[in-house]
């Protein structure tokens, strides 16, 4: 117990339960311990006269489904008394070979295809997604996917959330391609940005995206930013601040620190770039407890960045 809640704990339940002959009681999520960060354990003990067709039955590891089992009913339009044992395996088979089931949350998320192929579920649609695309999705959208054959997919999902609601016209759900190779003729000074989406958000005054292409020994001065920006680097190198990064290396630096880039490479850089434009009343929020921090770079392989799912899931 030690090992699942720590050294606190706090006993603030218990009840004796009698079952008679022939009683159900339905399949059903506890509703003390549905949300996994509460740090909630439930022990059953069986006391009399239990033995395997009497007994607790429980589906092993579905507390990380992300799902109870009222919202998957509720999804599928399955009455609580009509859900049958063979119903919570199929869903229980269901979870187990996607990433999720249908399911929606507060955050605004992109997340970028690198290896693979999936399919991405909303409502009765499918839509492919292949290796190269990215997907946006707005908060509170619904949604799923999962892979379309045996060779794993690797994705990077970006998340993030504010308590400010921006309000006018928002960036609907939207699938977006990588612009294909740039010839270093079409390119500025070897440097050539792409706009790819910008617009308002629920969280964001404006998000925007673009892809750049740096040719080689190419680069820009180190500047200072009023905003949040992500980059990942798709294929080549790029350096910045004296570190190189490679294909599927992710770069952070927060809004006012300094950064620039170069490509130190032999072959062309080619990489997505992300600025998250907070509102005033969240960027007060978020920097009043705040103190600036150094430029972070993410240099983590693929394996550590990344959501992989597939046959082994």
């Amino acid at each position: 117990m030690v090992e699942l809640l720590g050294e606190d704990v706090i006993l603030w339940g218990a009840s004796i339960r009698d079952r008679s002959p022939g009683d159900v009681h339905p399949w059903h999520s506890d509703i003390e311990s549905l949300d996994p960060s509460g740090k909630i354990v439930s022990v059953w003990i069986g006391l009399e006269h239990t033995r395997r067709d009497s007994s607790l039955l429980i589906v092993p590891y579905s507390h990380r489904f992300g799902l109870t089992v009222q919202q998957i009913r509720s999804q599928l339009g399955k009455r609580r008394e009509e859900t049958t044992n063979d119903d919570i395996v199929s869903w229980a088979r269901d979870r187990n070979e996607r990433s999720h089931l249908l399911h929606t949350h507060r955050e605004e998320e992109l997340k970028v295809l690198l290896t693979g192929e999936v399919d991405l579920i909303f409502g009765d649609e499918r839509r492919r997604l292949k290796a190269g695309q990215f997907v946006y999705y707005p908060a509170e959208f619904a949604h799923t996917l999962e892979t379309v054959n045996e060779t794993p997919a690797n994705y990077l999902t970006f998340k993030w959330h504010t308590d400010s609601t921006e309000t006018g016209e928002q960036l609907p759900f939207r699938i977006f391609d990588i612009p294909d190779d740039v010839e270093e003729s079409e390119s500025n000074e070897g440097f050539r940005p792409q706009l790819l989406f910008e617009g308002r958000t629920a969280c964001l005054r404006k998000f925007h995206g673009h892809f750049s292409t740096l040719m080689p020994g190419a680069g820009y001065d180190p500047h200072v930013d009023a905003h949040d920006g992500a980059i990942v680097v798709l294929e080549g190198e790029v350096e910045t601040v004296g570190e190189r990064v490679g294909p599927h290396g992710v770069i952070f630096h927060p809004a006012g620190e300094l950064h620039g880039f170069r490509n130190p490479g032999a072959a062309i850089a080619r990489y997505l770039v992300l600025e998250f434009q907070a509102g005033q009343n969240a960027l007060e929020t978020s920097h009043s407890h705040v103190r600036p921090v150094r430029l972070q770079r993410v240099k983590t392989r693929l394996k550590q960045l990344l959501h992989r799912f597939g046959k082994r899931m």
